[in-house]
């Protein structure tokens, strides 16, 4: 089968050109904020919460302070060390966050049920169906968690390094048999 392809005239060109000016996507700081969260579901594995997370009250400190903690614990010598280790702590700071919001939508459902009113029907907050998907991301982040412990591990390991650290994976504690 073969294509017919009609050609271009100069007014269809010129045309063209017109409707491409008119649709280029946001100009503005406002206009491309708004479009880079188009495809936000829940935003809760957000770098940065959006509007409708910002009841779980993060505070950047406690990032920091979970991130010191870890590397106080691991002692990262080198890049790769302190990049498993920065990996550590992303990953067990949304494991916070989710476990936050499990705890969110527990209380709203909770508020809704004694006071009979219907949950906000918002994108960007939690509602019932998203357990499921949160319980899922906590599996998957522990599994990460444990995959990244390992890898420091073994990286440790083959560089000829000895550790002696004990993780509690559970809880994330993080001690050196010193400390006990």
């Amino acid at each position: 089968m073969k294509l017919i392809r009609r050609k271009t005239t100069s007014r269809m060109a010129e045309a063209n050109r017109a409707n491409a000016k008119a649709s280029t996507g946001p100009r503005t700081a406002e206009g491309i904020a708004d479009s880079s969260r188009n495809t936000v579901k829940h935003g809760i594995l957000a770098e940065k919460l959006p509007p409708g997370l910002m009841e779980l009250n993060e505070d950047s400190s406690e990032f920091a302070s979970l991130r010191d903690g870890l590397q106080g614990a691991f002692g990262p010598q080198g890049e790769f060390e302190r990049l498993l280790v920065a990996d550590m702590a992303s990953i067990r700071w949304r494991l916070m966050r989710i476990r936050r919001a499990e705890a969110q939508l527990q209380a709203q459902q909770t508020r809704a049920a004694e006071t009979t009113q219907q949950l906000p029907d918002c994108p960007l907050l939690l509602r019932p169906e998203d357990l499921d998907r949160l319980i899922r991301y906590e599996a998957h982040l522990e599994r990460q968690f444990e995959r990244k412990v390992q890898q420091f591990l073994v990286w440790r390991r083959t560089m000829g390094e000895p550790l002696a650290l004990t993780v509690d994976l559970q809880e994330a504690q993080l001690t050196l048999p010193n400390e006990s």
